[in-house]
């Protein structure tokens, strides 16, 4: 404050916190900003000393790592035996250092935690393996957030932790947990943090991935690294999806974002594992047409394969989506595609995505024992696969070499064959290294129209009432609708004619006066420009020049398509932020709460009804029906009365005729019958309360 006046001055500062050792870290809007406020303290006292932080980089844990490799024997095997892995990273970009060590069980081996630039970061964590001198050790994403392991408590470590006593993890006592007794007796846990906080589920370990309250202080720890996780290719792909009028995608190895589902908002539905996953999910579905009527069966799906039957009234077609890891053997997958085709037993049956084997018969140059299983298991299952042409599915360049192959399959059922078409890799699509595959299926349109889960007809905000209103006189008009007519009813018969002669005498008014209300749910990316997609189109023809070009010239297009995919990727990302700006800063006619309320419609996610469990078992939607009957509708048994029911059923069975007379309630009037239907609250349930 002696330095500079920011009232004076007019510098904006956001954010202000101490530090240790007699230090201030403030924060700005913008770089520019920044600059300003730097200038000025440095004007304002020469003394001060000012120093720029950048973001924090992301941290990566080896497992199991022989100690015989030090700390510099480590980097240097990470760098020179792994360049198939990191790719071409810029040198300027790539940043590796160890931070520490943490104890395995094999006293010979330890957990390597270090800290990487981002690119790096994502290279590995999408590895999975890398190879260390003569081990091929797993790499996973380690989070940044500290926890003490005497209070239990965040951002923290023991050794700057005030409290004296060491607090058990498992019953919050105090003592360690290898002296708890109620977890030698195998007592449910008891969460220090959520039982702090007062959340309602605290029965777990405090220690625990689930607990509500770490992944709050995770999500904060990872807000100051730099992770850039690359999204742009699924917003790319739902967006050429929408604009294609695709009806459905099966998607592989999507964005899913520290929660490890692929986020859904309006304009699709997403098909994936949601319920006890393990692992983030690597297959889905996507359907974007919503005429489609959707049938998830959850007990089938796994975060490797999604299944779901699509239809009409007049067709369904049962879609699989399948990612195999190279890592993992290819059998149990097949297995598993195999068990579904048994369960469900579908006339009609797609089955596509990334198998990560290779075959001739779906354009590979050679064969390799995992293509022989899967070509083994499509012919057992009795289909066919749709590949055409060489044209590589995937396609990258790594430290100047490229890599291509084709591991995407797409495979039908004899009752499709006839009826697919124009099957082609589609490199236009997305600019990711995997390509799109895109196809035709020829089925019959819907002879019904699907209907609105809604009962609203017209956007009421845009009628014009005075146009409705002399167009419901003019109708009532034509019909010779009055008072008189009315009070003449006297039959049952005569009164739905009149209500149904009015019904439409309202709708051909509302027809001319209020415009219906049009489909909202439509994917939107509101910072998708002209200019971008001029970007995308020109790293796409250069990408595409690589295949044909010269030996001589091949260098110039390889660095002329990294150039332009790089300039590409920056804009998007440009684009991204300053449309969130503007979306979170516009103020219009609206107060601080509306604003609000605005970015968390925007922002929040939609979740599907999950189907119904009945001890344990996923009911199917007939099932889930009889059991909603069933529960809310019971079968009204007399054997099943006890003494209460009995009696309520005896004076429910009583005649009116037993009961004494008693004096008529006064009639009421037309006017007071208005007076009480305008009191109701419209935006209020009746009940005892209003």
């Amino acid at each position: 404050r002696s330095a500079v006046s920011a009232k004076t001055t007019g510098i904006r500062v956001d954010r202000l916190r101490k530090a240790k050792e007699q230090k201030v870290v403030l924060g700005c809007q913008s770089r520019e900003e920044l600059a300003k406020v730097a200038e000025k303290l440095r004007t304002g006292n020469p003394t001060l000393l000012l120093e720029e932080k950048a973001n924090r980089d992301p941290l990566v844990i080896m497992y199991n790592v022989l100690n015989i490799n030090t700390d510099e024997d480590i980097l240097n095997a990470l760098n020179k035996q792994n360049s198939a892995v990191l790719g071409m990273i810029p040198e300027g970009n790539y940043r590796a250092c160890v931070k520490f060590r943490r104890k395995a069980r094999n006293p010979l081996e330890s957990h390597v935690v270090l800290q990487v630039s981002p690119p790096v970061w994502q290279c590995l964590v999408t590895a999975e393996k890398v190879h260390i001198d003569l081990q091929r050790v797993v790499v996973k994403d380690q989070s940044p957030l500290v926890q003490c392991s005497r209070c239990l408590g965040y951002g923290h470590g023991r050794k700057y932790c005030k409290e004296s006593v060491d607090t058990c993890s498992h019953c919050t006592g105090p003592h360690l947990r290898n002296e708890c007794p109620a977890w030698k007796a195998g007592h449910q846990p008891t969460c220090r943090n959520c039982r702090d906080a007062k959340q309602e589920q605290s029965d777990h370990n405090c220690f625990g991935e689930t607990c509500p309250i770490r992944k709050k202080w995770e999500a904060l720890a990872r807000a100051r690294a730099n992770l850039q996780r690359a999204k742009l290719a699924t917003k790319e792909l739902l967006h050429e999806s929408q604009k294609r009028k695709v009806s459905f995608a099966l998607v592989q190895e999507p964005y899913v974002g520290a929660n490890g589902e692929l986020a859904q908002t309006k304009g699709y539905r997403v098909v994936q594992r949601t319920r006890n996953r393990t692992k983030p999910v690597k297959a889905a579905i996507v359907v974007l047409d919503d005429e489609l009527r959707v049938a998830e069966h959850p007990a089938l799906t796994t975060e490797n394969v999604a299944v779901a039957t699509l239809g009409t009234n007049d067709w369904e077609v049962c879609v699989i989506s399948i990612y195999f890891e190279d890592s993992q053997p290819i059998e149990p997958y097949l297995n598993h595609v195999k068990k579904i085709k048994d369960k469900l037993q579908p006339k009609k049956l797609i089955i596509g995505g990334d198998a990560n084997a290779w075959s001739t018969w779906w354009g590979s140059e050679s064969e390799d024992q995992r293509g022989e299983a899967l070509v083994g298991a499509i012919e057992e299952m009795e289909m066919h696969i749709l590949n055409e042409g060489t044209v590589p599915t995937f396609f990258t360049i790594r430290n100047g070499t490229t890599f291509k192959s084709i591991v995407d399959v797409t495979a039908c059922s004899h009752d499709l064959l006839g009826l697919i078409s124009d099957w082609r890799v589609d490199q236009s699509v997305t600019s990711a290294d995997h390509n799109a595959i895109t196809f035709t299926i020829r089925l019959k349109k819907p002879t019904e129209v699907r209907p609105l889960k809604t009962t609203r007809r017209y956007n009421t905000r845009k009628a014009e009432w005075k146009k409705f209103r002399k167009a419901l006189q003019n109708q009532l008009s034509a019909h010779k609708i009055d008072a008189l007519k009315i009070d003449s009813i006297n039959t049952p018969i005569e009164t739905e004619e009149m209500v149904t002669t009015y019904v439409n005498c309202v709708q051909n008014a509302c027809l001319e006066s209020i415009p219906p209300i049009t489909n909202k749910s439509k994917y939107n990316l509101p910072w998708w420009s002209d200019d971008l997609d001029a970007l995308k189109r020109e790293m796409i023809t250069k990408k595409r020049r690589i295949s044909c070009a010269a030996p001589r010239r091949r260098q110039h297009v390889v660095d002329e398509y990294l150039r332009t995919k790089s300039k590409y990727e920056l804009e998007a990302r440009k684009a991204q932020t300053e449309s969130w700006k503007e979306f979170c800063g516009t103020q219009d006619r609206e107060s601080v709460w509306d604003g609000i309320y605005r970015v968390i419609r925007r922002t929040s996610k939609l979740y599907e009804d999950h189907p119904l469990e009945n001890n344990g078992v996923v009911l199917s939607p007939k099932d889930s029906v009889q059991l909603l009957a069933k529960t809310f509708f019971p079968q009204d048994s007399e054997a099943d009365d006890d003494q209460n029911h009995l009696q309520t059923r005896q004076l429910a069975e009583r005649s009116t005729d037993d009961c004494p007379e008693s004096a008529q309630d006064p009639p009421f009037t037309i006017d007071e019958m208005l007076q009480a239907a305008k009191s109701f609250n419209p935006k209020k349930a009746p009940g005892a309360d209003g």
